[in-house]
């Protein structure tokens, strides 16, 4: 089929090949990415300027909750029970925006959502936030009004939009 002289050549050939393809950059896995700048968040919480358990229990909240979005894009979210009132987040250096709120047991808001203006994390720099939370609870969600989306879902009138 093919003549008796390519066919020990291509033999030869495919043998070298893995010699060949050498990019003098050595195996993938011995090359080091530096690792990208953090800095950390510190979020402080109060309940009309309260910082007792009690506030928490009286609004029956059990845990912080904040969502952070970078540009548009969501990042992370953060759980912390509601009477630590202080946590901390390390993250990668850039702006963010935080979206938080207290939540009962089953998860529910028991507070209005608060959006942070945009934040700015720096290099090995602690970034301050504190957020005072109204004692009154967030109003329920009745059937009425199941499917449409809550008032703080942050869609515009496009519903394309994740932020405000």
């Amino acid at each position: 089929m093919y003549p008796k002289t390519i066919l020990p050549s291509a033999l030869l050939c495919a043998l070298m090949c893995p010699a060949c393809s050498e990019d003098g950059y050595g195996d993938p896995g011995d090359r080091t990415v530096p690792p990208r700048p953090v800095g950390t968040v510190e979020l402080s919480w109060s309940i009309d300027g309260r910082t007792e358990a009690a506030a928490c229990e009286a609004l029956q909240a059990e845990a912080f909750e904040v969502l952070i979005f970078d540009e548009r894009f969501f990042v992370l979210e953060h759980e912390a029970p509601c009477a630590d009132f202080v946590t901390r987040l390390d993250l990668f250096v850039d702006d963010y925006i935080a979206r938080t709120t207290l939540v009962d047991p089953r998860d529910f808001l028991v507070t209005p959502r608060v959006v942070e203006d945009y934040f700015q994390i720096e290099e090995g720099a602690l970034t301050r936030l504190s957020i005072d939370f109204p004692s009154a609870a967030a109003e329920p969600v009745t059937d009425a009004g199941a499917g449409a989306p809550l008032p703080d879902a942050g869609l515009g009138d496009s519903g394309a939009e994740l932020l405000p």
